[in-house]
């Protein structure tokens, strides 16, 4: 009798032990999971800002080009601040705030629309 009671004891025992360590297992991954999942949405409010951004001085560059009054300098738009750079169909914009990000876009010199950017 003293021997089936150790036995049983010691199953037990054990058995406890593989249940803790799948509940600790399945904590840790729901854990990871949450902390990639934060991740993943932090990246998406900095893409975010950064194309609210992007598409405010985009914007200003085609409204100025359009107009004729676009030449090197600074400028502002709706909080975005940038300075802009003139070259043969090319323009060198430096965003400077909300974010600090460097454009170059091209654009026809005769029609003086933007062909295509890019985000260096």
């Amino acid at each position: 009798m003293t021997k089936s009671s150790g036995i049983s004891k010691g199953f037990i025992s054990t058995y406890s032990l593989a249940v803790f360590l799948y509940v600790i297992s399945l904590i840790m991954i729901i854990i990871t999971n949450d902390i990639r999942r934060m991740a993943v949405m932090h990246n998406m409010e900095e893409y975010a800002d950064h194309y609210a951004a992007e598409s405010l001085v985009i914007a200003d560059i085609k409204n100025r080009l359009c107009s004729d009054e676009f030449t090197d300098g600074d400028y502002s738009v709706s909080g975005a601040v940038y300075s802009a750079e003139i070259s043969s169909g090319l323009l060198y914009i430096r965003i400077h705030f909300p974010l600090s990000e460097g454009l170059t876009v091209r654009f026809d010199e005769e029609t003086r629309q933007v062909l295509d950017y890019e985000v260096q």
